[in-house]
């Protein structure tokens, strides 16, 4: 299959996950409602100095995609809007493309329509299929993420300029949301085992390029709530940044996270037959279990690499560290589903490490291929995603949103408070500008 070929299935594919976001009902679960709408309006209008947190601590994350998705809301009809959104989400499907493409490489497997396959058995987990159509943010994350491994993996003697995007690319991911994290230390680890050639200068390249990533992405609501609240990333880590608001016991994830150390460990294989511990919503998604599983066979692999001689690169060794880490990161501390959907994604690209590698001449490779699709269907027919609250589209307008308020009451200069089990600060934008 030609490299014009591939470009075109992959544009086919962005396209056709766009057209179907918009066409499935918008995702009305709670976030969306509690702050995803409100932070974005927020933003636009410049209400952090008027409103009193109405999304709770919520009201303080950083907005600017969500200004980005309200912009769209103001000014499109929704279905367009849905479909904008889609556009970007399926972004994640070349980006994985390339990630799988250099990695299967390390083990001599050079058709790309094995890559493409790959790609597109990862993009359609569990949780991208919880996220079609929704104006969350988690998959802006992965796709920064594993468009820059795959840039690291692919990255030949003269990679200063790959390493200078790479880190670009994590910055703004860290930047744009700091749970990111999980990913930019993922990376770092595939860049330790990567960089051959010049690593200090390497390491200064692609270490500015971060910094300068966070500041594009981040920096200016990083200073907005330093000068508010003398702390950067408020109301994260107050005990980094003791303040007057600081509240030096808040964890937003302490009802998630194990509070073992075996509760870490078999986490990615627990959470995937009781994905309560991770989710809000019921799903199955073996995945899990065969980018965690599959990373611990690859290292044992290597220490036996010899018998194999499609396992020699230490690049392969070095991406299930950074998986089998960056799912205990997770686990410690967050053990939210979308917070780690990347290693989700992965879980085809490590199969097809570890039979690709294992695998060898000619007859061996045919049954290797053979054994790869088999997975690949097994993992797309067992998966059943998170059914997210969806809600038509609304009959009497195109618009993204509608709301109708009381008639009998008279909004200007009024005090709302958002009080009740769900949410109700989506509603924010429907008072007059007066309301507080």
């Amino acid at each position: 299959m030609s490299a014009r070929v591939i470009s075109f299935v992959l544009l086919l594919l962005v396209v056709l996950w766009a057209a179907v976001s918009a066409w499935v009902w918008p995702d009305t679960d709670y976030d969306i409602n509690h702050y995803h709408i409100y932070i974005g309006w927020a933003g636009i209008h410049d209400r952090l100095g008027t409103d009193l947190a109405p999304a709770n601590l919520h009201s303080f994350l950083i907005p600017y995609y969500q200004m980005f998705v309200w912009f769209l809301i103001e000014h499109l009809p929704g279905r367009m809007v849905a479909l904008i959104l889609g556009f970007i989400h399926a972004l994640q499907i070349p980006a994985l493309y390339i990630l799988s493409r250099n990695a299967l490489k390390l083990v001599s497997m050079n058709k790309r329509w094995v890559a493409l396959v790959a790609a597109l058995a990862g993009f359609l987990c569990a949780g991208n299929f919880g996220l079609i159509g929704s104006i969350r943010n988690d998959h802006i994350g992965v796709t920064l993420f594993v468009l820059a491994l795959g840039l690291i993996l692919g990255a030949g003697e003269k990679a200063g300029k790959t390493y200078l995007i790479a880190g670009l690319l994590l910055g703004i991911a860290f930047g744009f949301k700091p749970t990111n994290a999980l990913y930019v230390l993922s990376a770092a680890i595939v860049f330790f085992f990567s960089v051959r050639k010049n690593p200090l200068k390497n390491t200064f390249i692609i270490g500015t390029a971060g910094l300068v990533g966070i500041l594009i992405s981040g920096g200016p609501w990083y200073l907005e709530m330093w000068e508010r609240f003398q702390n950067p990333f408020f109301p994260n880590f107050p005990e980094i940044f003791p303040g007057d608001y600081a509240n030096p016991d808040f964890d937003a994830y302490t009802h998630w996270v194990p509070h073992s150390l075996g509760g870490i460990l078999i986490d990615p294989i627990k959470s995937a037959f009781n994905p309560f511990t991770i989710n809000e919503h019921p799903f199955f998604d073996a995945r899990s279990i065969v980018s965690y599983v599959g990373a611990f066979i690859l290292m044992g692999l290597w220490f036996i690499r010899k018998r194999f001689e499609n396992l020699q690169d230490r690049r392969v060794f070095g991406l299930a560290i950074a998986v089998i880490i960056g799912f205990w990161l997770w686990s410690w501390k967050f053990s939210v589903f979308r917070y780690g959907l990347a290693y989700w994604t992965l879980a085809p690209i490590l199969a097809g490490l570890i039979i690709f590698g294992v695998t060898s001449g000619k007859d061996w490779r045919r049954r290797g291929l053979a054994l790869f699709i088999a997975g690949v269907l097994l993992m797309l027919a067992s998966t059943s995603p998170p059914l997210h609250k969806r809600t038509p589209w609304p009959e009497q307008s195109e618009a993204y949103i509608t709301a109708e308020l009381p008639a009998e009451y008279d909004y200007e200069n009024a005090m709302i408070i958002y009080a009740g089990a769900w949410s109700g600060t989506f509603l924010a934008p429907f008072f007059p500008e007066s309301v507080r």
